[in-house]
């Protein structure tokens, strides 16, 4: 008996103590984090109807893109995905 408690207690150490006091350490809260504000990307977009280059925040012309390429009727969750596609294509520096 006296060897069950042990290990019950040695089980207790290893499984939630130990965990505790290492957690404990890295004490890193969400809240800390707080993203950079950032400035609209912009983009220059030959508009071909009007021969003419217009600046556009890269947002709008995600938007305008995928109404381009895919009906409305799509599922949702497809839309999204195909809007955030291109994205890193035109946040990389």
């Amino acid at each position: 008996m006296k060897r069950f408690v042990r290990y019950v207690l040695l089980m207790t150490i290893i499984v939630v103590i130990l965990p505790l006091i290492i957690v404990r350490g890295c004490s890193t809260v969400i809240e800390d984090i707080v993203p950079e504000e950032k400035e609209d990307m912009t983009l220059k977009v030959y508009i071909k109807d009007r021969d003419e280059v217009e600046e556009m925040i890269l947002e709008e012309y995600l938007k305008g893109v995928v109404a381009a390429e895919m009906p409305a009727d799509f599922e949702l969750e497809a839309l999204r995905h195909r809007l955030l596609l291109p994205v890193p294509m035109y946040t990389e520096e």
